[in-house]
Parts: C-alpha cells; sequence; structure tokens
C-alpha cells in the first residue's frame, strides 16, 4: 500500500513538473509549459512492486536514498575483501527477498562512503544499523549477526 501511494505521488509531482505547475522563470511569473491534460484512467496499472526483482543488488541500493522513504532500513557496512562481510551479505540478501516492501536491506561499502563510515562513526566491519522509516536511527550492531538475531530484533522494535 505505501508503495503504491509513493507510486502515485511520484507521478502526481512528475505531472505538476511538466504541465509547469509551480515551476517559477526566475522573474516571478509561472513558466509557459504546454500540458497535455488528457487524464489518466483510474484503471491504469501500477508497476508489480509486491516481489523483488530478479536482479535485486543490496550492494546498489544508496542509503540517503531509502532512508526516511516510509520503511525501516537495515544497513551493514563492510567490504567485499572482508570474510565476515561475505557471511553477513548472504544473510541480508536472504533477508531482502523475505522482507521485501516492509524493509529496506542494503549494503555500505566503506571504502566507497567514507563520508557515510565517518557520520556513522564505523570503526569495525562488519556493522549493521537500524533505522526506522523516517531514518532516524535505533540500533547498531558490530560484527557478523545470526539472522535469527536480526529477526528478533526488528521484532522486538516493532519494524518487521
Amino acid at each position: 500500500m505505501v508503495m503504491k501511494i509513493l507510486h502515485v505521488l511520484l507521478v502526481a509531482a512528475l505531472i505538476g513538473i511538466l504541465c509547469g505547475v509551480g515551476v517559477s522563470c526566475g522573474d516571478g511569473t509561472n513558466s509557459e509549459i504546454p500540458c497535455d491534460e488528457t487524464p489518466i484512467p483510474d484503471d491504469t496499472p501500477l508497476p508489480d512492486t509486491s516481489s523483488p526483482p530478479a536482479d535485486l543488488d543490496i550492494e546498489a541500493i544508496e542509503l540517503n536514498d531509502v532512508l526516511g522513504n516510509g520503511l525501516p532500513t537495515l544497513a551493514d557496512f563492510g567490504r567485499s575483501s572482508c570474510i565476515p562481510c561475505k557471511t553477513m551479505k548472504s544473510i541480508l540478501e536472504d533477508l531482502a527477498v523475505e522482507y521485501w516492501g516492509k524493509l529496506n536491506v542494503l549494503i555500505v561499502n566503506v571504502d566507497d562512503h567514507e563520508d557515510l563510515t565517518r557520520q556513522y562513526e564505523i570503526m569495525t566491519i562488519p556493522t549493521q544499523i537500524v533505522f526506522d522509516g523516517e531514518g532516524n536511527q535505533l540500533g547498531k550492531h558490530i560484527g557478523v549477526w545470526h539472522r535469527e538475531d536480526i529477526v528478533a530484533q526488528l521484532q522486538e522494535l516493532g519494524l518487521i
């Protein structure tokens, strides 16, 4: 349901942009962008977001893109050459599929995202951080975190 609402809001924002609604020309007037005002039929199918894409890559998801999107987030900070990080990757990939549409699951490469590594004070990898749907940090775990313990913690926090 949340994904449908987000989709509708995105479509509405794009229509507003394309139609020039609220677009300032810099001189205090609104732009004169022509717009096709043909109504979109109510039965227009929305993309299927009920299951993850076949090519889901949790390492390609950007943390700043998902924080505050209404879904809780489980972010793992690590690197591909780290053996414990590889263990976490397989656990997280399973969780990403199982909780698709209910939980953002991603891996932040500490070498590619030094700014986030500093921001969240990552000193040891792997480190996992749990965020609520508004992007507030709720907890941090250092080391390999077993699947059943992750699920128990997320349930205790009321996130899944």
